[in-house]
């Protein structure tokens, strides 16, 4: 007499952790892998295969291999635009007739990168003027600038026009 035991799809999948977090800089190149994603599934044969799903409102930043769950970068990041990226992965096991999935939160905080020029408030020129019997020291005018990368470092300069060093720059 000869029996062959079947494993029966009654384990679902199961992540390691409830929730993975990242952080990516905003310059991180288009097509780089950022990680791996896995889950385990103690079933045997098609029921214990994975899948990987991903799923949330930036799912189309990225791209996800079903079969390995490498997680790549498929669009540009721009974290003047978002700082953080809340997604889920869904592993689905290949049981029949019905599978079985399991989800986890991938949270990812987007670093800034330094890619956002200084924008003077009165465009590429400013015009100032100066009496004639001004003291040394007297401010000229006041100059706004914005920068809407996270922590702008904006350093002024006189380039040209002040040959003999009478103008100068504060705080």
């Amino acid at each position: 007499v000869s029996i062959k035991l079947s494993d029966v799809n009654d384990n679902a999948p199961r992540f390691l952790s409830e929730r993975t977090e990242l952080a990516l800089s905003e310059d991180t190149a288009v097509g780089a892998s950022i990680t791996v994603v896995s889950a385990v599934d103690p079933d045997q044969g098609r029921a214990g295969r994975l899948s990987y799903a991903l799923e949330g409102d930036a799912a189309d930043l990225f791209s996800l291999k079903e079969d390995s769950g490498w997680l790549s970068l498929r669009r540009p990041l721009d974290r003047e635009t978002t700082e953080l990226l809340n997604l889920s992965l869904v592993a689905t096991d290949g049981g029949s007739p019905s599978s079985l999935s399991a989800t986890t939160q991938l949270h990812i905080t987007v670093l800034d990168a330094n890619d956002n020029p200084p924008i003077f408030s009165g465009g590429k020129s400013l015009r100032m003027s100066v009496e004639e019997n001004a003291s040394a020291g007297s401010p000229l005018g006041k100059v706004d600038i914005t920068d809407s990368d996270a922590e702008p470092q904006i350093k002024l300069y006189i380039v040209e026009g002040n040959e003999e060093g009478l103008f100068g720059i504060r705080d």
